[in-house]
């Protein structure tokens, strides 16, 4: 998935507002997600960072 960043910033408090977004989703079996990649490239990339992480919060579900 990719896009563009609304408005948000990093816990650091760097502004993401208007910074390409593109990460991956993994339906197959449990479902993972990718680490995102932010700013340019972003949308070139085909999607996020090679890191992937387990959905475990916040009532996430793919149908």
């Amino acid at each position: 998935m990719s896009g563009t960043i609304t408005k948000g910033e990093t816990a650091s408090g760097v502004v993401l507002d208007g910074k390409m977004v593109a990460f991956t989703l993994d339906t197959e079996g449990e479902q993972n997600f990718s680490l995102p990649r932010i700013g340019p490239g972003a949308a070139d990339c085909g999607g996020g960072r090679a890191d992937i992480v387990p959905v475990t919060q916040a009532g996430f579900h793919i149908r």
